[in-house]
């Protein structure tokens, strides 16, 4: 059994242009994740994680007025140009039992043209309940990767970042590694006790 580790860090949020964040909170900086990104990115990999269901209904970014393909590219482009380059991308909350659509094909053929990885991840496996049934995750898409800590961005909220990292925890383990999770977040969760550690470890 390989006893390594591997942590997974899912940031939350927006990576570049947080401007809300940088009005509200004192001191922050519109790229402050992309930042922290960049300095750990010497000892990590990254996943770039985009919604095939947000691609498909036309989402817009609100601040650029783009749609998240457009935006996905955008963003992939601007962190190669400053040295973070990203190898593997997951379309999640792709259609159970039908082909590819085409506008998830074109995206598809355009970052394969760029050098990227594309897996998919389909409708549901980001839902499962751990007291039923983990097994859906034997027929999905791992990712593999090389690195202690694996950090996982998209280009905005509900885009199944955590969908992706259950599947992965459940490939490493299977495969006899030990993962761990953390959440990088901006904001509180008001639905937890103002005492409870995610929201005690925000207004740290």
């Amino acid at each position: 059994t390989n006893h390594a580790k591997k942590i997974y860090i899912e940031f939350g949020g927006k990576i570049f242009d947080d401007f809300h964040a940088s009005r509200v909170l004192p001191g922050y900086f519109p790229d402050m994740k992309f930042r922290i990104i960049k300095k750990l990115f010497r000892s990590s990999e990254i996943i770039f994680v985009v919604s095939a269901k947000d691609i498909l209904r036309k989402r817009i970014r609100g601040d650029h007025k783009i749609t998240y393909d457009i935006e996905t590219v955008r963003l992939l482009n601007s962190m190669r140009k400053q040295g973070v380059l990203i190898k593997n991308i997951v379309i999640t909350r792709m259609p159970i039992d039908e082909a590819v659509p085409k506008k998830i094909g074109n995206l598809e053929k355009k970052l394969e043209n760029n050098g990227h990885n594309i897996y998919f991840l389909k409708e549901g496996a980001d839902h499962v309940n751990p007291k039923k049934d983990w097994s859906l995750y034997d027929s999905t898409n791992f990712v593999p990767t090389k690195k202690k800590y694996i950090i996982i961005v998209s280009p905005g909220g509900g885009s199944g970042k955590f969908g992706v990292c259950l599947n992965q925890l459940y490939h490493e383990m299977k495969n006899g590694v030990m993962p761990f999770y953390i959440k990088f977040e901006t904001f509180p969760v008001h639905n937890l006790s103002v005492i409870h550690p995610i929201n005690l470890a925000y207004m740290a």
